[in-house]
């Protein structure tokens, strides 16, 4: 009986997040509704693109060291980097607010209580 009871608490503690009922689902829809009212000034959008010039930077350089260490071909590190430069070009045509990847797919909205 203890089993039992055991298993159906565990069950329940999986499958409740899973439902949508949960605090987390709340807290996303309110992130991204707060996020749609942002909007950033000219200076704050350049501060923002040296950072993530400094940023991006940093990046490609890693990879270069991966590349030269022999963990990634020379091909993948390109590869990487010009998704790296995508993922910069997205950012500054959203005038580097954050991205929100969920959205984009359009799958996970389906499960937003709205």
């Amino acid at each position: 009986m203890k089993k039992i009871v055991t298993m159906l608490l565990a069950a329940a503690f999986f499958i409740t997040p899973l439902s949508g009922l949960g605090p987390m689902n709340i807290q996303a829809k309110e992130d991204v509704q707060k996020q749609k009212e942002v909007k950033l000034d000219d200076q704050q959008q350049k501060q923002l693109a040296i950072l993530y010039e400094g940023l991006i930077n940093k990046k490609k350089g890693i990879v270069n060291r991966y590349v030269e260490y022999g963990v990634y071909s020379k091909e993948k590190g390109e590869m990487i980097k010009k998704h790296i430069d995508k993922y910069y070009q997205k950012l500054k045509e959203n005038n580097f607010l954050p991205l929100n990847k969920h959205k984009e797919h359009g799958k996970h909205d389906k499960k937003m209580p709205k």
